[in-house]
């Protein structure tokens, strides 16, 4: 999973500039909008969320 965060992050800073994707922004698409493209209530660290293990 770090290997493709760290991929696109390499990608999007080779065409785009280094500012233009910061490494939260990677985290996030990994965690928080995967979770809500597939509909499941997940991604975070909060009460009443499912949990998982990287």
């Amino acid at each position: 999973m770090f290997s493709e965060m760290k991929f696109c992050a390499l990608l999007q800073k080779f065409y785009y500039g280094a500012e233009s994707f910061k490494a939260i922004e990677a985290f996030r698409m990994a965690t928080e909008n995967a979770s809500r493209a597939f509909g499941v209530k997940s991604g975070k660290v909060e009460e009443g969320w499912l949990a998982y293990i990287f």
